[in-house]
């Protein structure tokens, strides 16, 4: 019996190693001579155990240069084998098959338990051959062991199975025992365990017959002592015979549970139903991969020191068109959770839990539908706290989600991808640290999880793995539109605060946090502008974002379930919002380096989405040529970026086709257009489709285009309770520049200033050293209609760019996107006219986070309805005609996107040429002989050297 039995354990040790060795190191045994010494490429077991050690450093995030260089120092290499031979030949292969399959054994998610096991497994053999003591030394040379675990792992034999105690039915140290065991056996007193009940309560047995023949004879010494006490009137002697065995035979039992593995120790205890469900589940749910998480840079491991790493492009895309800034999924084996910093103090809060005496909190909160774990941050010394919490949300009433709750549990531990934010809102990446979970906070989430899949798959199982892959894709199109616009709203996050007519006060001290900051921007902008900057403001402008971020989460904790007041359904009533079922509402973003959208609209009075297929232009040349087009002067079309923008034009005609086919089809005549950067760059009204088969632009196909940052805005500006009465019903602001060709310079401005101001009656027009714009901003509180003619300022810091107005310095001057969020009220406004060049764009083609990128953007933030604005360098007379046109036609009573409609029209179609075919266009062309009689010539010339420069102007808005 006792050779079965290690023959059979041998067996199993062998196919154990067999199986880590084939399926993480599949090629290193053609080549193992090469690069590994002969004690490891010709034992099965260390080349096992070897695999084991990078897998269980790979959990550890340690960097792969780090891993080669323990290899390398521990002898498990041969000497002279280069770093790079050691990584592509040994450390990539174990990683890459590790991420793709898990551990190559039931539990494919226990990575550690795994090279515990191998560890384990090789110190037994180890011994039969060499020195106890050289073996303990080689624990903590080459395999790493801590000296808190050497004891435990020394214990391991080969042959565990020299101390298996007798069966006490058949044999026993004086007999007594098996004596009585045998009589209680006749009397029906003790009924004998099979395998097949063995079998049936610890299934991870079926394939273990020697740990079966373990836990047969335990469970007939556990029944045997309970027969015991049913029995009196035992002799003296002969009970003092019984304990004898009973003694013996815990004393072999002992030394053979101590010569097992930890892991065949655990195989012989009973698992509860709930652990054999949560495993069946684990079991049945492994496989479903995404293709692009399996390269090789597509996960950083270690944090970086005094260095940033590229971000993963998967990484990037979650977080700019997904909005992904607390992302949580899992990659083979390893839970993956993201966090991305928008402070200094964020960023070494996240930093923190890498130093050993830091401590850092996870706690969980678990309701019908959710479940969220919540990281929490280490406080600084001089930090008073509440202390920062990111929220990861697990909803139960999805099989993917809840699996993967049970999976985390399971695992025990995240890899957490620590990210910042640079600048204007740039990814950079500080790399990967692995946090553990406590066990009550797994115990917790594991009950949770599994309550989940037995409502959701009951005993079919079978099914998760299907369900894994299929559930939710009949949402994708919700899912694409919902991740937009959480990515789109990180800078517009809760700034309408009417939204909320009764906030709570949290949520009230959020609203005066990021008034703060847009004061604290103003301010560092103005030292910017003038060639000053200043470290104490940009300390105070983080500071500040601390301080919001700060509330904001305090705001969230304070919302039901953890949850910002926005809920799931929030999409839905942003759809609901729109006009009616005639207008749709398009995303138009970028993913996996192709550009694709996503489309919203009406269908009978219920919300309905559209995923199109990714366009075949790659990201990558469309930000180059992007690049170029913003660089070039656009005012000198031909000699500047006019073919670029062709080309662009033409690629982005591949994106817009599919939408327009899509909407016409359906009946949409009015389109909200929401591009991700760098396509927020071009006028994608005037983009080449076909409908019908006769080439037409877009603005063409629909009635109305309309550019909105996100969908929340068009739904929060767009609201009757927000409309405040306004006592003047325009307000005309005038800075002189470059003058109009054929007039004095320094009158252009002045004279598009009257014209604007003479079509409305009761205007107010603010002119020159009057226009300052503090002054600017108090009069726009108190006005309908807005237009403003002077210079355009573009920044590449974009809180320092907007429009030049009066001062004694440009930072004095500007006023700036933040310097409008921090000051202006603007809720009584329905429209803002920025006659200024480039006020509709930016100097970036860049993706990033925010989406304040435009000064257009901060007027529909602070509350106005809509804003007409320009996308390159326009010609003051070509804002002359514009103005005379678009104004006549407001004055004339029509809505301001009609307004701006004729006149695009008007230019587009060059109706200047011959005689206006409408009254309204009439009066504005007599306005324009008034004030320039030569206008006409001006522009025909300007129209000839740029056929498209009608498409410079771009409407904004509500409508």
């Amino acid at each position: 019996m006792h050779e079965d039995l290690r023959e059979a354990r041998d067996s199993w040790i062998d196919m154990v190693a067999m199986q880590v060795s084939t399926s993480w190191l599949p090629r290193v045994g053609l080549y193992a001579d090469q690069l590994l010494p002969s004690w490891v490429a010709r034992d099965t077991l260390a080349l096992a155990t070897l695999a084991g050690s990078i897998a269980i450093e790979d959990v550890m995030a340690q960097p792969t240069e780090a891993i080669v260089e323990r290899l390398q120092g521990t002898g498990l290499v041969l000497p002279g084998i280069s770093p790079p031979e050691v990584l592509d030949g040994i450390v990539l292969p174990v990683i890459r098959n590790l991420r793709y399959r898990g551990a190559p054994w039931r539990r494919w998610w226990d990575i550690g338990g795994l090279h515990a096991l191998l560890v384990e497994l090789w110190v037994g053999r180890r011994r039969e051959k060499y020195d106890a003591n050289l073996v303990r030394t080689e624990l903590r040379a080459i395999w790493q062991v801590p000296d808190a675990q050497i004891a435990t792992v020394m214990d391991n034999l080969a042959d565990p199975f020299v101390h298996l105690p007798a069966d006490l039915l058949w044999e026993s140290k004086s007999g007594i025992a098996t004596q009585l065991y045998q009589g209680l056996v006749r009397l029906g007193r003790i009924r004998l365990a099979t395998e097949a009940d063995v079998i049936r309560t610890r299934p991870a047995l079926a394939d273990r017959g020697e740990l079966v023949e373990i836990v047969l004879r335990h469970q007939r010494r556990v029944d045997f002592e309970i027969a015991l006490r049913q029995i009196r009137d035992i002799p003296a002697t002969d009970e003092a015979k019984l304990r004898l065995d009973l003694e013996a035979w815990d004393e072999r039992f002992d030394l053979l549970l101590a010569g097992l593995t930890t892991h065949e120790a655990g195989l012989l205890m009973v698992p509860d139903q709930d652990e054999l469900y949560r495993e069946e589940c684990l079991i049945a749910g492994q496989g479903v991969y995404e293709y692009w998480l399996q390269q090789d840079d597509s996960f950083p491991s270690g944090l970086l020191t005094g260095r940033d790493a590229s971000v993963p492009g998967w990484i990037h895309d979650e977080v700019i068109t997904g909005g992904g800034r607390s992302f949580r999924t899992n990659v083979g084996p390893h839970p993956i959770w993201l966090a991305t910093a928008d402070t200094p103090e964020t960023l070494a809060a996240i930093h923190a839990p890498t130093i050993s005496e830091s401590v850092y909190g996870i706690r969980c909160t678990v309701g019908d539908d959710m479940a969220v774990v919540r990281l929490v941050l280490p406080l600084p010394p001089v930090d008073t706290g509440p202390p920062i919490e990111i929220p990861y949300s697990y909803p139960l009433d999805a099989v993917n989600s809840a699996w993967q709750l049970v999976h985390l549990a399971a695992v025990g531990y995240v890899r957490l991808t620590v990210l910042s934010l640079r600048g204007d809102g740039d990814l950079r990446i500080h790399g990967t640290v692995t946090l553990q979970l406590p066990p009550a906070v797994c115990d917790e989430l594991t009950a949770a999880g599994v309550q989940a899949l037995r409502r959701l798959v009951a005993d079919d199982t079978q099914q998760i793995l299907w369900r894994r892959t299929m559930d939710g894709l009949d949402r994708a199109a919700q899912a694409a539109f919902h991740g937009n616009e959480i990515a789109k709203g990180e800078e517009l996050r809760e700034e309408f605060a009417v939204l909320d007519p009764h906030p709570s006060p949290a949520w009230q001290a959020f609203g005066l946090a990021t008034r703060r900051l847009a004061y604290a921007r103003a301010r560092h902008a103005v030292a910017v502008l003038d060639g000053l900057p200043d470290l104490s403001l940009r300390s105070a402008v983080d500071q500040a974002i601390e301080d919001r971020q700060r509330h904001l989460e305090i705001a969230r904790a304070d919302s039901p379930n953890g949850r910002s007041r926005r809920g799931n359904h929030e999409d839905d009533e942003v759809v609901a919002a729109l006009c009616d079922d005639k207008s749709a509402f398009a995303h138009l973003f970028i993913k996996n380096d192709r550009m694709s959208s996503v489309i919203a609209w009406l269908q009978n009075g219920s919300p309905y989405y559209e995923l199109q297929p990714y366009s075949d232009i790659p990201f990558a040349w469309v930000a180059a040529v992007a690049s170029r087009w913003i660089g070039s002067l656009h005012a000198s079309m031909p000699n500047g970026g006019h073919d670029d923008l062709l080309l662009l034009l033409a690629a982005s005609s591949k994106l817009l086709q599919p939408i327009a086919d899509e909407l016409v089809a359906s009946g949409i005549r009015r389109l909200f257009l929401s591009p991700t950067p760098p396509l927020d760059l071009l006028p994608l009204h005037v983009i080449p489709v076909e409908v019908d088969d006769d080439p037409v632009m877009l603005c063409d196909v629909f009635e109305d285009i309309v550019y909105m940052p996100s969908a929340q805005t068009l739904r929060a500006i767009a609201q009757p309770a927000r409309r405040c009465s306004a006592s003047d019903t325009a307000l005309v602001v005038a800075h002189t520049g470059s003058g109009i060709v054929g007039v004095d310079a320094s009158q252009s401005a002045l004279i598009e200033a009257e014209m604007v101001a003479d079509i409305y009656r009761g205007s107010v027009r603010l002119s020159e050293t009057a226009a300052t714009p503090d002054a600017v901003l108090e009069a726009m509180a108190t006005a309908r209609i807005v237009h403003i003619t002077c210079h355009g300022h573009t920044h590449s810091n974009r809180w320092a760019s907007g429009i030049i107005l009066h001062g004694e310095t440009l930072g004095e001057a500007t006023l700036t996107t933040s310097r409008i969020l921090a000051g202006a009220d603007l809720s009584a406004v329905d429209l803002v006219v920025l006659n200024a060049c480039r006020t509709g764009t930016h100097e970036s083609a860049d993706r990033i986070v925010q989406t304040l990128r435009g000064v257009e953007s901060v007027f529909l933030a602070r509350g106005a309805k809509a804003v007409i604005s320009t996308l390159w360098e326009i010609t003051n007379i070509h804002s002359l005609v514009f103005s005379a046109l678009l104004h006549t036609w407001l004055e004339a009573g029509v809505p301001a996107n009609e307004a701006y409609r004729y006149a695009t029209r008007f230019l587009r179609w060059g109706q200047w040429r011959s005689s206006p075919r409408m009254d309204v266009d009439q009066a504005a062309v007599e306005r324009l002989d008034r004030v320039f009689p030569e206008w006409r010539h001006y522009l025909s010339q300007q129209a000839d050297n740029d056929p498209l420069f009608w498409g410079a102007f771009k409407f904004t808005g509500a409508i």
